[in-house]
This record gives structure tokens, C-alpha cells and sequence, in this order.
């Protein structure tokens, strides 16, 4: 490991920081002064931007003043050798050069993330990500390169350094993205890193990053570096400088400005740190939930802290006050934060920790996202063949038929002038899921005709050519449980004249997962018509609603799965009375609110309309 100074008192901490900070410039960070996290990173870009670019082909000459080890060799940080010749070895961009498509600009040979390394170990290293390597392809001792296992990180082949130079690493990443974060990332880069200029990094790699940083602090050799770089190029690695910008920027403290006078704050202030100070959560469907942990530490509090959550009540946590000597030790309080909600949409709430002595409180943001959808959930155009569609024929010889000429589905029970068949035919769809849906219609053309000169009547289109729909399919038209559709318009009934038609399925039948549309077709042997239809879609949406955390201020109203759900917080409004109404205002059911909570059966799907007192709210069932 590398020479790691330990914390041996607050006097040695202040000779420390003294010793590392000493030959920064005076004022070289004074126009970063007083910025927080995507402010405070566009700063500090601006000072390291404008540096000298030295040529490539010197920089093995200057890895003798950067990267040379007191013990007389080249610093090899991908390998135990110990060269004192330069053969055998690369210059090795630690952020891959091909990560911006490889142009030789400034970053090219800016000597922070340059560094002298063993060729075959560069070779192997490749323009992989990082990460932290489980199954291994290459293995040294020293690096390794293989699948990573980073929890919720990009699953292809990464690069990991050496524990003893994580930090290091982290650290020169840290500068890269900041000094040059106008640059667009391209090929593997992509796999670690976003377009844009803040955070830059996915969310699994500034975990990690932080991690890689806390665990290895900066070490004597990054300090004497920096140094020797800023005589040739320059500019500095801000994060060698100041290790705690990286919290500021990315970390524990992201929203609070950085002060470069007094970085470390008072050591004997009580103080409160988390590891994870934004939660976001994802969820896919209704009824589901999820739970995360947040690591609470403290130091010199006086007292207890207290925990209190303010904004969506899709959140919630069941501790409301943390001991001071749980949050001392040294695994701290794992704060539990629950996301479930009740309706679709982004949801936001805070975690305010407060007392204990803290000057201020300490912030925890919350965001969870039930995704909404809207969209085509199904369609068949019948533009070369009736798809995965089913004809089903009932009576007659007739079946409907895809018709290449026009195409289309096609059916008739003309036969010649004289003479018609009688049928029932049916053309069902594949199953198709509303699950997820609150509201749904089907569209597709068609037209019915008798061909020129002769007219089929609306009423005839009613009785003969019809639209249904099922969640419960049995296979057979005949011993299946159907829905009439109801068409809004109709075709004129003569010259193949088409019409778009679109029709709002059921309520009743949003939120089911195997729902199939079908149209029949039926005639006698005295009359028929023509049917031809194409282009079917099924579009449709989660209807996002409102939250309805609380209808007043004491009476939260929310749905679960049949439910429709009334929490009364006090007895204030004890036989308040109760109405729920459907969309178009027929009366669902009343109820006296007389106990802590009631459940009213619902259907799903509906939008319904909740009154208590004279207090109103809508929500959707599911």
C-alpha cells in the first residue's frame, strides 16, 4: 500500500493539510470560491482548460520528474516491474484516448491522466470501462480485466486497478470529465459515461468512483505529481488539491458551496454524513414496492437527531429519531426509505435530519417514477396477410380472406347475382395486454359495400358487421363472453367509399392482460354485403391523474388493487360523510368515515370521483 498518512491528532491533520496544499498557486482556485455541484464543476473547468499541451513524443522524458519512485524506477501503477529504462513500457492514456475519438488535441497528452505502464499490461487494459472485475480474462497481480460486478453497473468487460491506486484513478477521472467535459464521448465511453457536462457519470460509476476515492485518500506520491505537472503543463488535478470536491460536486455534499479557505470545516462541529444523499427509485406496475437503505453516520453530536420526510406520501420511512451513539459507530444507521405508489407519474419528497447540535440540517432527496405509457400497444395492417389474426368460421362456406389486391381482410357471402350464402364468421386478434392501461381505443379502416349502385344501410351495418371484445377468450367465438363495441361512424354503404374509425374500449376491460378484439361478420342466403378492413391499432395510456395524498388535510385517499382506500389521520372528521362517484356522476357508494380507515371494493380502470364534506379529489383504480 502506499505511504497513507493516518489521523493521528487534529494537530497532524493541520500539518497535513498544510504540506499538501502548499505549493497550489495563491487565488489559482479563487473563481470556483462559493459554487455548488454543477456550478462549482463549470468553474473549475474554465481554470484547468487553459493549460500548456505538451507533445506527445515528451512525455517520457517528463515521466522522470512526474512518475519516477523514490527507489530510483518508473512508477508502474499496472505492474510490479521496477524499469529504470523506459523500455518496455507505454504511455498510457488512463481515461482511453478513443473515448473521444482518439483526435491528438489537449487531452491527447495532457499529462494528468498519462502515465508510464508496462505494455502488455496496456494492451490488456484496452479502452475498457471501470469497474470491479469478477470472472477475470487477464490478471496480473496487479490489474485485472474481466466481467464487472459492480452492483447495478454496466455488465461487460471492465478494468480494474490496483486497490493501493483505485483512488488515484478515481481521482484522474474526476479531473478528465471536468476539464474537458465540452468533449462528446463515444465508443466504450458510453457504457460509463453520459452527454452532458453534469454528472457526467452514470449513476453506478459515481458510486463507485466515490467508493475508489474514500477507500484510497491521496497519498504523498498524487500530491508530489500534481506538483511536478503544474511546472511543465500548467494546471492541476483540483481533486488531488481539494479531495473533498469530489463530495461537493458528486457526493455527501452536492448543493452546498465549496469554500476553498476552509475545505475540512471545524473537526469538532457536530456533523452528519450519508452515503447516498439523491434515492431514486423505478418501479413498472401498480402495486408494487421497493425499499433502499441509507448509510447515516455522525461525530460530535450533542444529542439524538430527529428524522422527518415532507412531500409525496408514496414515501415513507418508519424512524423518526436516530441515536447519537448508533449514527458514532462505525457501521452507522442504515435509514430505510419505502416507495409505494398509488399512481403513475414522478414523485418527489425530501428527508430533512435535524437537532444533535448540527448548524444545519442535512437533506436526503427522494425521487420515484411509476412510468407512464402511452403509445400503440398492438396493430395489424393486413398490408401482406391476415398477420396473427384468426379467422374463425361459424356457418357457411365463406371465411374472411386477405385480399392482395387491395390489401386487406376481406369477407362476403355473394356468390352471383341470384345468389348468397349464409355465414357467421368471425376475425379474432392475438391477445394483447392492457395491464398496464387506463384508457385504450381501437382504430382501423374499413369499408362494406355491395358493390356499384347498390347500397348497404346503416342499419344493416349494425346488425351484420359488428366489433367486440373480450379479457376471457375462450378459443370458440360461440361460448365466449363478449363486449359490443359500438362504431361512430360508417361508410356511405356504396363505392368502397373507407372511413377511419376509432373507437374508447371499456373501462371495464383497461387493466386486463389478455384482451382481444374481434369482428364478426354474419348474412343470410337474401342478402350480404362486402366487409374489408386495415391498418388496426390499439393505442393507449396510463392516465396519470393526481396524487391524492390527501383529500383534507387530516384524510388520505388512495387505491390498491379492487380498493379504493380512506385513511383518517385524527378523529376530527369522525361520520364525515363518504361519496364516491363514477366519471359521468352516478353515486358508487356513501359511506360514513366512522374508524381509522375503510375499503370500498372497486373495479379497475375507473376514474372515480371522491367527496368528503365538501371536499373533492379524483383517482384512478387499478
Amino acid at each position: 500500500m502506499k505511504n497513507k498518512i493516518q489521523l493521528l491528532s487534529i494537530f497532524c491533520i493541520l500539518l497535513l493539510f498544510q504540506s499538501l496544499k502548499a505549493q497550489v498557486p495563491e487565488n489559482y482556485y479563487s473563481s470556483a470560491n462559493g459554487y455548488a455541484d454543477a456550478q462549482l464543476k463549470d468553474a473549475l473547468h474554465l481554470i484547468l482548460k487553459n493549460h500548456v499541451t505538451l507533445s506527445y513524443s515528451s512525455l517520457p522524458e517528463h515521466f522522470k520528474s512526474t512518475d519516477w519512485h523514490p527507489d530510483g524506477y518508473y512508477w508502474d501503477m499496472y505492474s510490479s516491474n521496477k524499469r529504470t529504462s523506459y523500455s518496455g513500457m507505454n504511455r498510457e492514456h488512463s481515461f482511453p484516448k478513443s473515448w473521444w475519438g482518439g483526435i491528438k488535441n489537449a487531452a491527447y497528452s495532457d499529462i494528468l491522466h498519462l502515465y508510464p505502464t508496462d505494455i502488455s499490461a496496456n494492451s490488456a487494459r484496452s479502452n475498457f470501462p471501470l469497474g470491479e472485475v469478477g470472472k477475470t480474462s487477464w490478471d496480473n497481480n496487479v490489474i485485472k480485466v474481466g466481467t464487472n460486478t459492480y452492483p447495478d453497473g454496466y455488465r461487460g468487460t471492465v478494468f480494474e486497478p490496483a486497490d493501493e491506486y483505485k483512488g488515484d484513478i478515481a481521482r484522474t477521472f474526476f479531473y478528465m470529465v471536468t476539464c474537458y467535459q465540452d468533449y462528446q464521448w463515444k465508443n466504450n465511453a458510453v457504457n460509463m459515461l453520459n452527454q452532458n457536462t453534469y454528472p457526467v457519470f452514470q449513476d453506478w460509476a459515481i458510486k463507485m468512483l466515490l467508493e475508489w476515492h474514500r477507500q484510497d485518500p491521496v497519498s504523498q506520491k498524487e500530491t508530489d505529481r500534481n506538483n511536478a505537472v503544474y511546472k511543465v503543463q500548467k494546471n492541476r488535478n483540483p481533486f488531488i488539491d481539494y479531495p473533498e470536491l469530489a463530495e461537493y460536486i458528486w457526493g455527501n455534499n452536492v448543493g452546498e458551496t465549496f469554500d476553498f479557505s476552509n475545505p475540512g470545516g471545524d473537526p469538532d462541529m457536530p456533523r452528519v454524513t450519508i452515503d447516498n444523499k439523491n434515492i431514486q427509485f423505478k418501479l413498472e406496475n401498480l402495486g408494487e414496492e421497493n425499499i433502499q437503505y441509507v448509510t447515516v453516520k455522525g461525530a460530535n453530536l450533542t444529542e439524538n437527531v430527529s428524522i422527518s420526510l415532507s412531500g409525496s406520501s408514496m414515501f415513507s420511512t418508519e424512524v423518526t429519531s436516530i441515536s447519537k451513539e448508533e449514527l458514532s459507530s462505525s457501521e452507522g444507521f442504515k435509514l430505510p426509505v419505502l416507495y409505494k405508489p398509488s399512481a403513475y407519474g414522478t414523485h418527489t419528497a425530501t428527508i430533512e435530519i435535524t437537532g444533535g447540535g448540527l448548524d444545519k440540517s442535512v437533506e436526503i432527496s427522494l425521487e420515484g417514477v411509476l412510468e407512464a405509457f402511452e403509445g400503440v400497444i398492438y396493430e395489424a395492417s393486413f398490408a401482406s396477410g391476415i398477420g396473427d389474426f384468426n379467422a374463425v368460421n361459424v356457418l357457411g362456406n365463406e371465411n374472411w380472406e386477405y385480399n392482395k389486391d387491395y390489401k386487406c381482410m376481406n369477407i362476403s357471402g355473394y356468390v352471383s347475382a341470384n345468389k348468397n350464402n349464409a355465414n357467421e364468421d368471425w376475425l379474432v386478434s392475438a391477445s394483447f395486454d392492457l395491464s398496464k392501461i387506463s384508457k385504450a381505443t381501437l382504430s382501423y379502416n374499413y369499408t362494406i359495400s355491395k358493390g356499384r349502385g347498390n347500397t348497404v344501410t346503416e342499419d344493416y351495418m349494425k346488425t351484420h358487421q359488428t366489433v367486440w371484445i373480450t379479457d376471457n377468450y375462450t378459443g370458440n367465438p360461440s361460448t365466449t363472453n363478449w363486449t359490443q363495441l359500438t362504431n361512430t361512424i360508417y361508410p356511405t354503404g356504396k363505392d368502397w367509399n373507407y372511413v377511419n374509425e376509432s373507437i374508447s374500449l371499456p373501462q371495464n376491460i383497461c387493466g386486463s392482460s389478455k384482451v382481444v378484439v374481434a369482428f364478426k361478420y354474419v348474412c343470410d342466403t337474401d342478402d350480404s354485403a362486402t366487409w374489408q378492413i386495415n391498418n388496426l391499432t390499439i393505442t393507449g395510456a396510463t392516465l396519470l391523474g393526481v396524487e391524492n395524498d390527501k383529500i383534507k388535510d387530516n384524510i388520505r385517499v388512495y387505491t390498491t388493487p379492487g380498493y379504493l382506500n380512506v385513511e383518517l389521520e385524527d378523529n376530527s372528521d369522525a361520520n364525515l360523510n363518504l361519496e364516491v362517484y363514477n366519471i359521468v356522476g352516478e353515486i358508487l357508494a356513501k359511506e360514513k368515515i366512522n374508524s381509522n380507515s375503510i375499503s370500498i371494493p372497486v373495479a379497475k380502470g375507473q376514474i372515480l370521483i371522491v367527496k368528503a364534506g365538501n371536499k373533492i379529489s379524483k383517482v384512478i383504480t387499478h
